[in-house]
């Protein structure tokens, strides 16, 4: 990394720090991902390879840009915050673990970030309903039902992404003479990612599911989700070791 890539991740940090004062204003939160973004700009650009640390900063900050807006409970939008101002500073330190960007790379991404804005969106209405159900208001449920489809609209956007990772891992794998249905770890719980948000689709869809229910099925899909990525990885440490 260079001087200027230094000062500008260094910028970014402060400006999510002052934005941490103000949860629910956009000032500095703007300020903060276009110097972000400038780094991983910078980075991209010089880099003949791609590392863990720049696609982790490339994750927060889209799933960042997509959620604040949408967000409501100032715990969330910190935590974001925190998770953004650790993405900016990784990128000061980049992983020496190289990591290929193809097609299937950038659909995995993609997969990630819709299915943690799910998760965000899902969570933040998950703690409102609560605090309604402790401090009830009278016209309390028609914003929730709307905030509710917000995050089914970013499950069915994941859901939609993941069968094009999977489609193009499978297809990948014949076009390189191999079965594209060997599953490793990291398949399985790809696979078990895509059958829970189909269910919980099909639910939503026929019958009617939401609140506890679907909040449930998506906790569930998206740990496996985690597990696809984390899990394999765990597994391959131990296994090279």
């Amino acid at each position: 990394m260079n001087i200027i890539q230094l000062i500008l991740s260094i910028m970014a940090i402060f400006c999510y720090a002052l934005q941490w004062r103000l949860p629910h204003g956009k000032r500095f939160v703007l300020a903060a991902a276009l110097l972000h973004a400038a780094v991983l700009a910078l980075q991209i650009y010089s880099m003949p390879v791609l590392h863990l640390a720049l696609i982790f900063s490339l994750f927060i900050l889209s799933t960042l840009l997509i959620c604040w807006r949408l967000l409501v409970f100032t715990a969330i939008r910190r935590f974001l915050l925190l998770l953004a101002a650790l993405a900016a500073a990784v990128l000061v330190f980049p992983a020496a673990v190289p990591a290929a960007f193809s097609l299937h790379g950038v659909l995995a991404l993609v997969v990630y970030t819709l299915a943690a804005v799910a998760f965000l969106l899902c969570l933040d209405v998950s703690l409102a309903e609560r605090q309604l159900r402790r401090q009830p208001q009278p016209s309390g449920s028609q914003p929730l039902l709307g905030r509710e489809k917000q995050y089914f609209r970013y499950i069915l956007f994941s859901f939609i992404a993941l069968t094009l990772t999977l489609a193009s891992g499978v297809g990948s794998a014949f076009s390189g003479g191999q079965s594209g249905f060997d599953l490793t770890h990291k398949q399985l719980f790809a696979y078990l990612t895509w059958l829970v948000f189909l269910v919980l689709l099909l639910g939503r869809r026929l019958a009617g599911w939401r609140g506890i229910t679907a909040q449930r099925w998506l906790f569930a899909g998206y740990a496996f989700l985690l597990l696809s990525y984390i899990g394999s990885t765990i597994v391959a440490s131990l296994l090279d070791k």
